[in-house]
């Protein structure tokens, strides 16, 4: 599959890297994504929503301890 800029940008990031975070949300907040985004189908975009699946971290809880009265 041949994804077209931007989405080469976001292929390009490296998540291992501390600032990708910052990049990816940089990235997700671009006009060129914005721009972009209305355009994707079919094989562009389950790659997009794949990526992004693959690259989020679960959202962490606070366990509750309880301890005896």
């Amino acid at each position: 599959m041949v994804l077209s800029n931007p989405f080469q940008q976001l292929r390009d990031l490296d998540s291992g890297l501390p600032q990708f975070r910052t990049q990816l949300v940089d990235f997700l907040h671009g006009d060129e994504y914005r721009n972009a985004l209305p355009n994707l189908q079919d094989d562009d975009l389950v790659w997009l929503v794949e990526y992004l699946d693959n690259v989020s971290h679960p959202t962490v809880s606070p366990v509750l301890c309880s301890t005896p009265a």
